[in-house]
C-alpha cells in the first residue's frame, strides 16, 4: 500500500472511529441518566404504594375490630387497590405495580396483573428463580435491581416490603422498553455518522488529494533516485533512507536503518570529523558539503560526496537533518587510474630525457 492510500485509509478510520466513539459516549451518558431517572421513579412508586397500603389498613383498623394479616381489613385494602388499578393499570407500555405474599413454597400474587390475559398470575414457586424482585421484597429487603419477573422477562424493578401485612410490593418496567429509544437513537445516529463519514471522505479527498499527489510523487522520486537520500532527527537517529542508500550500506531493507544513529555508518576515521566539523557547520550555516567514507554492513568502505543540510519546521525551529549522498567510488577509481597513468607518463618522459641526455 502506498503512502497516499495509507494516509487516506488512516484518515477515514480515525474520522469514523472518532465520530462513532462520540456518538456511543453521548448515547451511553443519556441512557445512564434515563436509567437512573427511571429507577428513581420506580422507587417512588413502590415506596408510595407500600406506605399507602399501610395507611389504608391503619385507617380501616380504626373502624373495625377484625384483626389481620390477611383478614378482612387486608382483603378490603387489596380490593380497593384492585379497583383503582382498573383505571390506571400501569405506566408506559410494560410498567406495572404488583403485590404478593408468600404462602408455603409459593409466591402468591394478590390482584390482576397487566400482562397476559389480565388475570391473577398463578403462584410462582419460591425456588423457581422467577419473580426475583418480589422474592427480595418478601425477605424484607428494599432496593432496585435488574432481574427476572414472574413472566421470566428481564425488568428494572424497585421492591419494598410491607412487614406489618406480610406483603411485598414491586414496581417494574421491562428493560427492553427502557432501552428501546436509545437503540433507535443509536441506529439513527449510526446512519447519520456513516453519511457524515462519507461526506468527510469526499471533502478530505478534495482538500488533501493535491497534497497527497505531491507526496506520492516525491516518494517515487526518492525511491527511484540513484542518489542516496536520508533523514534523521536532531538526535541523529535515522527516520528514512531510500533504496539507493540502503544498497550502499548493504541493507536488505531500507527500514533496517530506521531508529539507528547515523554515526555508525561512517568509517572510523571519518566519524569524528563528521561529528566535530560537519554537524557544527550544519547547525551554524544550515549546510555542509564534503567527502566522507561510509562503511557497509559487510564492512565495505564507500567514498561519498555528502550534502548535509538542516530542515526547519513551520515555526522556523530546527526539526530534521537531511543528507544527499553520492557514491563516488567509480570516480575515485577513475582518478586513481588517471593518476597512475600520469605517473607512468612522467616516468616515461624522465626515461626518455635521460636516454637523450646519455646519447
Amino acid at each position: 500500500m502506498t503512502n497516499r492510500k495509507r494516509i487516506l485509509v488512516s484518515s477515514v478510520m480515525i474520522m469514523a472511529a472518532g465520530m462513532f466513539c462520540a456518538v456511543a459516549v453521548a448515547i451511553g451518558v443519556l441512557y445512564r441518566t434515563a436509567f437512573n431517572e427511571e429507577r428513581a421513579f420506580l422507587i417512588e412508586i413502590a415506596c408510595g404504594q407500600a406506605r399507602l397500603m399501610e395507611a389504608i389498613v391503619r385507617h380501616d383498623e380504626g373502624h373495625t375490630n377484625v384483626t389481620h394479616p390477611h383478614g378482612s381489613v387486608a382483603a378490603d385494602m387489596l380490593a380497593q387497590l384492585a379497583d383503582a388499578r382498573q383505571y390506571n393499570p400501569g405506566f408506559g407500555k410494560t410498567g406495572e405495580f404488583v403485590v404478593a405474599r408468600r404462602a408455603g413454597g409459593d409466591i402468591v400474587f394478590s390482584y390482576p396483573y397487566r400482562h397476559g390475559d389480565g388475570g391473577d398470575p398463578g403462584p410462582v414457586p419460591w425456588a423457581s428463580g422467577l419473580a426475583e424482585p418480589m422474592r427480595l421484597a418478601l425477605l424484607g429487603n428494599e432496593g432496585t435491581l435488574v432481574g427476572v419477573d414472574y413472566r421470566g422477562a428481564t425488568v428494572l424493578a424497585a421492591y419494598e416490603p410491607v412487614p406489618a401485612l406480610g406483603f411485598g410490593v414491586v414496581a417494574k418496567i421491562d428493560l427492553a422498553e427502557v432501552r428501546a429509544p436509545f437503540i433507535t437513537a443509536a441506529m439513527v445516529a449510526g446512519g447519520v455518522t456513516v453519511l457524515l463519514v462519507v461526506l468527510g471522505v469526499v471533502l478530505v479527498l478534495r482538500v488533501t488529494d493535491p497534497v497527497l499527489q505531491r507526496l506520492s510523487t516525491f516518494e517515487r522520486f526518492a525511491e527511484k533516485s540513484g542518489q542516496g537520500l536520508a533523514m534523521a532527527g536532531l538526535d541523529r537517529r535515522i527516520t528514512y533512507v531510500n533504496p539507493a542508500l540502503a544498497r550502499t550500506l548493504g541493507l536488505d531493507d531500507p527500514n533496517e536503518a530506521t531508529g539507528r544513529d547515523f554515526d555508525r555508518y561512517y568509517a572510523e576515521d571519518e566519524r569524528q570529523r563528521v561529528l566535530e566539523q560537519a554537524m557544527p557547520a550544519v547547525m551554524r550555516d544550515e549546510q555542509w558539503i564534503g567527502e566522507t567514507a561510509l562503511i557497509s554492513k559487510s564492512g565495505k568502505i564507500s567514498p561519498t560526496l555528502e550534502n548535509i543540510f538542516l530542515i526547519r519546521d513551520e515555526k522556523g525551529r530546527p526539526a530534521y537533518l537531511a543528507d544527499i549522498m553520492t557514491d563516488i567510488t567509480v570516480q575515485k577509481e577513475a582518478e586513481a587510474e588517471l593518476e597512475q597513468a600520469r605517473e607512468l607518463a612522467d616516468a616515461a618522459n624522465r626515461s626518455k630525457s635521460e636516454f637523450l641526455a646519455n646519447m
